[in-house]
């Protein structure tokens, strides 16, 4: 009966997370609600390792001073953000100027309004660095070694458990 406990407390420990995530995803309107801080190019107001609170908005909602995430053109799977410095409204389209606050110059490129992922409402300062970190070869390695130690003492304590049960058994067929 503590194996269907223990199960049934990591299962929802897992429905809680992933149930978290989806909520903080509805609510917040976006895909990428969480993103760490990356670069310096927005420092001092956010810096590397930074965790930003990211809510979708209507592109026509942003304004010009507004710290933004997006996805830049030449990489759809990159997240940047920059603040808008300048919003151009091209016939039925939007289109933001961007620029980091520790960059000298705008951006190289512009912003289509369906590149936007959403606005920064909050900065939760270092705790991004856990995220940079298991990204890192050596949070990698360290990863690979807990889940390595963790396989060993699953399989232990099974082989434990099983021995107890076959010893429980021969008792029972002794008496």
């Amino acid at each position: 009966m503590i194996r269907i406990g223990k199960k049934v407390l990591l299962g929802l420990i897992l429905l809680v997370i992933v149930a978290g995530w989806i909520l903080l995803k509805a609510s917040l309107n976006t895909d990428n609600p969480i993103v760490v801080a990356t670069s310096e190019s927005m420092s001092p107001a956010i810096e590397v390792g930074d965790l930003l609170i990211v809510r979708g908005v209507d592109p026509k909602d942003v304004a010009v001073g507004t710290v933004i995430v997006f996805h830049p053109k030449a990489d759809p799977g990159q997240l940047i953000v920059h603040r808008v410095v300048e919003v151009i409204h091209q016939e039925k389209q939007i289109i933001f100027i961007t620029k980091g606050d520790n960059n000298p110059e705008t951006d190289k490129w512009i912003v289509p309004a369906d590149h936007l992922v959403g606005i920064v409402v909050g900065r939760i300062p270092y705790l991004g660095q856990v995220g940079i970190f298991a990204r890192s070869i050596y949070g990698i390695v360290l990863i690979v070694i807990l889940i390595a130690i963790l396989t060993i003492l699953i399989y232990t304590e099974y082989r434990r458990s099983k021995s107890r049960l076959y010893d429980r058994e021969r008792e029972m067929k002794a008496q």
